[in-house]
This record gives structure tokens, C-alpha cells and sequence, in this order.
């Protein structure tokens, strides 16, 4: 640091022309830089402690109620990303992106020839780390025939799932149009009742069957067609329903994403069904739009007796915000995750997750799909950028195989000492995090009135139903 201040100050003494003005000032400022951010590095952990919860979150709810849940993305929560975010968070509800049912019956068929065991295990494999004493993962299915939704289900027992789920609410093309199942099966409810008693029998009573839907579909959008398709469905045997408050559009030709954003937020709808069915013992969670503790917090505050929140992009775009959720959501409190609690620092998240990406490449787990759940791990803190484009020059130039044993390596190059070593629970978690602008500033609550402008992070979204 000191050879950078002596050559700032022989810049600024040296004699120049008028013409080398503006060379001098980029020197000196580059020089500045550089001194400030190798001080940013060795600056203490802030240790302030954020607000406590509102303890009554989790009133009147039972001890195992999903309040917080990861939504089902396809491409996304594949077996990786719910593995680090269950070293996230011990009590968060993570779904399966979808299977589809199909797929599984003709790769059991294969099987039994000998071949295609693995793609069976990459499907339905779990997250680690059950230690709230049941198991916290839910796999979603895709399709419309009873007969492999029932086979796709019994395979399901021998992998620690708490439910299987039947999607009835992604709107994309090739499911809800050319696959005739995901939103379009909201159009005929005893359909989806036989596929439900279907699944329900093949396991046995031994995990329940559950629903993921919208709150209408093109113009079948009245409350009334949404509280049918829940009675019947519910005479089968399904009492949870998870409900993305938008309705799908089909007819229309819409995108995924679009059909994110076209459609407008009804929260209102499922909170009225909340209301309505309280009494008949039918939970439901609420997705769609909710993308903070604190917005989920409001809706769970104001009806006591809905079951959760379900959120999805946001949890892939800022994963270590949601560290939050065991504290803030379900008021618990714990030793470091190291020593089994609940509180985990970034480090030891990247850490756990290194030592199972090797195992995992040990064991012929492809390296991209290793990768991908740690691209936004430093969402918000200094280096975050250039954590993910070392981890991207390291793929081009020496192969996706060296970025995975580089982790923690590249994590050490780019990303201060102090965001690693920072626990989830010195954080604040009432307001939303920004994507770190390069402007040097106090970490975690320093002074307000000195935070530079910042700005959101453009990342890439995530397509969920």
C-alpha cells in the first residue's frame, strides 16, 4: 500500500506538459483505487445485529408447515441448486423443478434391461441436511395419464420426499399445449381428481399428494370455476394447494416469462380462499409476485391461517439473502452451521458446497450443472461480478472441470474477507439487497447518509409456473 502512496505522490510532484493532464489524473486515481479497495479487504466484520421478526409469523401454525418454500424452476432447482440451498437454510420447502412422468416410465423401462439406472438418481436425488427431523424437499411431476403419474410416484418412495407434486400450473407451450398437462388440466378438475387418486394409491398413503395450479385459466377465471376445481380435486384426497395468484393465458401464444407478467397479481383470491376453506382443514400457499422476507412476512401476517409463501426467481437471483428465512420465518435461532445451527456465513456455504461439487464430479455429475448455483451466492457484496466472470474465464480457458476445483479459490481472489466471514443473522433482512455498483462503501450499516447511489442487478431470470 505504501509503494502505491509514493508513486501517487511522485505523480502528482513530477513536472508534466499540459498535454499529459489527463494521463497524471488516471494514474493517481487508479492508484487511489487500488489503496482503497486492498483497505476495503482488511476492514472488520460489522457486527450489528439486524431487527428481530415479528414473533407472530409462525403463530397458530403447526411445527412442520412450509411458511417458506423454493418453487419448482425448471433448469434451476435441479438436485445442485436445492443441495446449496439447503446449506442455506435448514427448514425451507424446496420443490423439484418438474419431472415429467412420461420420461420416467420409459427410463424405468429401460431399466429394467440394464441401462439408464444414473438418469433415475440425477432426476429424483435429495438435498443433504434433513436435521429438522423430516424431510423438507417436494418432487414435482409433469403429466396427464394416470398409469405413468402412478409409476412416477411409487418410484419416488425409495428418495426421502415429503410430497409429490402435481403441476397444474405451468403455462409454457410445449406442456400446457403440445403436452396437454401443467395449466390446460385446470380446465377439466375431475381429470386432475383421477390423477391425484391415481398417485395417491401408488404410494400408498405413505406421502401426500398436493397441487400446484393458477387461479384460472384464459377466460375460466371466475372464483367460482377456482373454488370447483378445489372441491373436486380435494375429493381426492388433496389438501394442499399451491397457487401462483396470476391466471395462465394459452390461447394467446404467450411466453413463460410473459405469462409472469401479463396476467395481473390476484393475492387477494388466494387469500380469499384461505378464508373460505379454513373450516374443511385444505392449506394453501401463495405464489407469485412475492420477492422479500418482509412481502412475505406481510401476507402471512395477514392471514394467519395460510399455510406459506412460495417464491422462486428471486431466491435464484439472491440465494444467501433467503439464510434469512429460518430466523425471520420460523424464529429459530442456533449455533454456527459448522456446528450444526443455523446461521451460516457465505464462506462456509461455498465451503460445504466445494466439497460436494468434487464429490459430485467423483461421481460423473456434469460440471456445468455444478456450477451454475453459485453464480449469484455473492449477490450484493464486493467481487460478486468479478467472482462470476473468473469462474467464466476459468470454464473458457481451462475447461467447466478446473472451475469446479477453483471455487473457494476463486471465491478467496475476488471476494473480501469480511463477506465471507459475515453470518446470515448480521445481515439485515427488512430491506432489499443491490448489486454491488464498485463504489466503495461501509459494509453492512454504515453510515446511510454516505451510501452511494446503487443500482439493481440485471440477472438472468428463472421460469417458474
Amino acid at each position: 500500500m505504501s509503494l502505491l502512496l509514493v508513486s501517487a505522490a511522485l505523480l502528482l510532484g513530477a513536472p508534466r506538459s499540459a498535454g499529459s493532464t489527463t494521463m497524471r489524473t488516471f494514474h493517481v486515481q487508479r492508484a487511489a483505487r487500488v489503496v482503497t479497495q486492498r483497505a476495503r479487504r482488511s476492514m472488520p466484520l460489522c457486527t450489528a445485529t439486524a431487527p428481530a421478526p415479528s414473533p407472530s409469523v409462525g403463530a397458530g401454525r403447526a411445527a412442520d408447515a412450509e411458511l417458506f418454500s423454493v418453487a419448482p424452476m425448471m433448469d434451476y432447482t435441479d438436485r445442485h441448486f436445492r443441495h446449496m440451498m439447503r446449506l442455506v437454510s435448514r427448514r425451507a420447502v424446496l420443490y423439484s423443478e418438474m419431472v415429467v412422468a412420461n420420461a420416467v416410465h420409459h427410463t424405468l423401462g429401460q431399466m429394467q434391461t440394464g441401462s439408464n439406472e444414473p438418469m433415475i438418481d440425477r432426476w429424483y436425488a435429495c438435498s443433504d441436511g434433513h436435521d429438522f427431523g423430516a424431510p423438507r424437499d417436494v418432487l414435482q411431476l409433469g403429466g396427464s395419464e394416470a398409469f405413468t403419474l402412478a409409476s412416477a410416484s411409487r418410484s419416488a418412495l425409495a428418495f426421502p420426499y415429503s410430497a409429490i407434486n402435481l403441476n397444474c400450473g405451468c403455462p409454457s407451450e410445449r406442456v400446457a399445449g403440445a403436452g396437454a398437462f401443467g395449466a390446460s388440466l385446470m380446465r377439466n378438475p375431475e381429470h386432475v381428481a383421477s390423477l391425484c387418486a391415481a398417485m395417491g394409491e401408488a404410494v400408498g398413503g405413505k406421502i401426500p399428494i398436493t397441487v400446484k395450479c393458477r387461479i384460472g385459466v384464459d377466460d375460466d377465471d371466475s372464483y367460482e370455476q377456482l373454488r370447483n376445481f378445489v372441491d373436486v380435486v380435494s375429493g381426492a384426497g388433496v389438501s394442499h394447494f399451491i397457487v401462483h395468484a396470476r391466471k395462465a393465458i394459452l390461447n394467446m401464444k404467450l411466453t413463460p416469462a410473459e405469462n409472469r407478467v401479463v396476467p395481473p397479481l390476484r393475492h387477494d383470491i388466494v387469500h380469499a380462499l384461505v378464508a373460505d376453506y379454513e373450516s374443511q382443514g385444505i392449506r394453501f400457499t401463495l405464489n407469485g409476485g412475492i420477492g422479500s422476507l418482509p412481502d412475505a412476512e406481510k401476507h402471512l401476517t395477514a392471514s394467519p391461517r395460510l399455510e406459506g409463501i412460495m417464491i422462486g426467481r428471486d431466491v435464484c437471483n439472491r440465494p444467501f439473502y433467503y439464510a434469512h428465512v429460518d430466523r425471520v420465518l420460523y424464529s429459530a435461532t442456533g449455533a454456527p452451521l459448522a456446528d450444526g445451527g443455523l446461521a451460516p456465513s457465505r464462506g462456509e456455504v461455498l465451503t460445504a458446497y466445494a466439497a460436494y461439487a468434487r464429490e459430485q464430479l467423483r461421481l460423473g455429475a456434469r460440471e456445468n450443472g455444478l456450477i451454475k448455483p453459485i453464480h449469484n451466492l455473492f449477490f450484493g457484496v464486493q467481487g460478486a461480478r468479478a467472482f462470476r466472470r473468473h469462474l467464466s474465464v476459468l470454464v473458457q480457458e481451462k475447461g467447466a472441470r478446473a472451475a469446479v476445483l477453483s471455487f473457494e479459490e476463486a471465491a478467496a481472489h475476488c471476494i473480501p474477507d469480511y463477506a465471507m466471514s459475515v453470518r446470515a443473522d448480521a445481515e439485515a433482512w427488512d430491506a432489499p439487497e443491490r448489486e454491488w455498483d464498485g463504489v466503495a462503501r461501509p459494509p453492512y450499516g454504515g453510515d446511510e447518509g454516505k451510501e452511494p447511489q446503487q443500482r439493481l442487478a440485471v440477472e438472468p431470470g428463472c421460469a417458474a409456473a
